[in-house]
């Protein structure tokens, strides 16, 4: 998924080209920097796909479409896992070290959770609608304050989507994490399947997009087969992001260290224009 920093996506992709890749490559479509003709010849090695073009907007119900687009189209071909990175991601292994871990791992689920039981500030984000979300973004306009009066209804009238949902679809918990993963063949399709339910459930939600597979896991026989049982830690996803300083931090040379003894996949976020010589 990317929208921005065209070299440093070109040279995300030559680290991912090697023929035992396939790489989907979603170009979000406001974007005014990343051209997909710019991309369609770039490997040597691996196949690349261009998907279609969504408009991703931040703490949409976008951000999920478009998830759901990458996993729909690669599992057209069917493969043993699907990774799902930013193109501000970078890998922290050579393309043998990476293959070599997913064949030992042996069917395990990479899925991050941050902690044993959803707060009530996350639980806002879905348990109330949202229905300005995708026009609001990140951005202070008219419609934050309309979404707010809105919120402030609801919650006088105790809207709780999440009671219905517990209710209608046998949602025993709810849960967060970070949305990158790398997920087997068997988890990809059962989401796939549960795409109608996604879509009702997280549709005029905010930043769901760290919940919504989450919470299908936890509630699924593939939460026994996570790869890290854990909570809170960057180990759970293998990787590393560091948002104690920064929302996140973007990393510099003078983290190379830091970041390879984390022993992670892949590290986030770098940008050229901070520190070129890291990447």
């Amino acid at each position: 998924m990317a929208h921005h920093q065209p070299e440093l996506l070109k040279r995300l992709i030559n680290y991912l080209d090697d023929e035992r890749n396939d790489i989907y490559l979603h170009i979000d479509r406001k974007s005014t920097e990343l051209r997909p003709e710019d991309f369609r010849s770039i490997t040597r090695s691996a196949n690349l796909f261009l998907t279609e073009r969504l408009s991703v907007h931040w703490g949409g119900y976008s951000q999920i479409r478009c998830e759901l687009l990458l996993l729909k189209e690669a599992a057209r071909r069917r493969y043993a896992y699907y990774h799902l990175i930013s193109g501000v991601d970078v890998p922290l292994v050579t393309q043998d070290e990476f293959h070599a871990f997913f064949e030992r791992i042996d069917g395990k689920e990479i899925v991050g959770f941050a902690r044993p039981a959803i707060s009530g500030d996350e639980l806002d984000r879905f348990n109330t609608y949202h229905f300005f979300q995708e026009s609001i973004g990140r951005k202070r306009s008219a419609l934050a304050f309309a979404e707010r009066a809105s919120l402030r209804l609801q919650h006088l009238l105790r809207v709780s989507r999440a009671k219905r949902y517990r209710r209608k679809y046998g949602v025993s918990v709810f849960q967060k994490g970070t949305n990158w993963f790398d997920i087997t063949d068997g988890l990809a399709r059962y989401v796939l399947s549960r795409e109608e339910e996604i879509r009702k459930m997280y549709r005029w939600t905010r930043c769901c997009d760290e919940v919504f597979l989450q919470t299908l896991v936890a509630n699924s026989p593939y939460f026994d087969r996570l790869f890290y049982r854990g909570y809170g830690s960057y180990l759970s996803s293998l990787r590393y992001v560091d948002w104690k300083r920064g929302s996140p931090y973007v990393f510099r040379d003078r983290d190379y260290e830091e970041i390879i003894a984390s022993k992670c996949l892949f590290a986030r976020k770098f940008d050229l224009s901070v520190d070129g010589r890291i990447v």
